[in-house]
């Protein structure tokens, strides 16, 4: 179990690279705090790696925090072992004229869950979210986005596409608030898959409330 602390304070962008590599079986429970000042600009990339055979199970809970006028990008790779569980949350909040990029890398891993949770608490936001995975075997992912649009003039766009194999599985489920005040937002969603066998599996579920 680790707490880390990201802060990015310099308008050039900066980054910064965490390695988490599971050679033996094993449990890491980490939690990262990420803030992104006023002003600043920064690079996150988050890479969960693991041995082929590997059985580890990863818990990780992320809290983001995008001041105004900021722009930060996460890009999360999950490249594990074919027994290992890992399941992984995110908690973001956006001040006024930010910008926030999640793109996440689903590659490999008996079970991986994604829960992305968006509050857009300033106006003239953008919000971008991309996810890529490749699954094959038995493997099941879970991609969970919402995004929580709770003032006026904000954009936030979604894009995941996966390639499906053998008995593998993918869940798409998409949520975007649109709260009674925040007029003029523009918000899209898609999800794209290819089957490559007859018993892969993909459920899309998007939302708009």
């Amino acid at each position: 179990t680790a707490a880390i602390q990201l802060n990015f304070d310099n308008a050039e962008n900066e980054t910064i690279e965490l390695v988490f590599e599971n050679t033996t079986n094993s449990a890491i429970f980490p939690r990262l705090f990420i803030q992104c000042n006023k002003g600043a600009k920064g690079t996150v990339i988050l890479n969960f790696q693991g041995a082929e055979k590997n059985a580890s199970f990863i818990n990780v809970s992320t809290y983001v925090n995008v001041g105004e006028n900021a722009n930060l990008s996460i890009h999360k790779i999950q490249k594990n072992g074919t027994e290992t569980f890992d399941l992984q949350r995110e908690y973001v909040d956006q001040a006024a004229n930010s910008t926030f990029t999640m793109n996440t890398f689903p590659l490999s891993g008996k079970l991986t869950r994604n829960d992305l949770k968006i509050n857009v608490n300033g106006n003239n936001c953008e919000t971008f979210m991309n996810g890529a995975y490749t699954l094959k075997g038995k493997s099941h992912c879970d991609n969970h986005t919402t995004v929580d649009h709770k003032v006026a003039h904000c954009y936030s766009k979604e894009l995941y596409k996966g390639v499906i194999d053998d008995r593998a599985t993918n869940v798409f489920n998409g949520k975007v608030f649109v709260r009674e005040d925040a007029q003029k937002i523009n918000a899209f969603q898609a999800n794209a898959n290819i089957l490559l066998s007859d018993t892969g599996t993909v459920n899309s579920k998007p939302e708009l409330e």
